[in-house]
C-alpha cells in the first residue's frame, strides 16, 4: 500500500510540474484545485 501511495504522489507531483510549465508558456492561471487536492492527500 505504501509503495502505491508513493507512486501516486510522484504521479501527481509530475502532473503539477506539467501544469506549472503549461501555465508559464500560456500565461493562464492554473486551477488551484490540483494543488489543494495534493496538499490534502500528502501534506498533513
Amino acid at each position: 500500500m505504501m509503495k502505491r501511495t508513493e507512486m501516486l504522489k510522484e504521479h501527481i507531483e509530475g502532473n503539477i510540474e506539467i501544469l506549472d510549465y503549461l501555465q508559464g508558456i500560456s500565461g493562464l492561471e492554473r486551477d488551484f484545485s490540483v494543488s489543494y487536492v495534493y496538499r490534502l492527500l500528502f501534506c498533513d
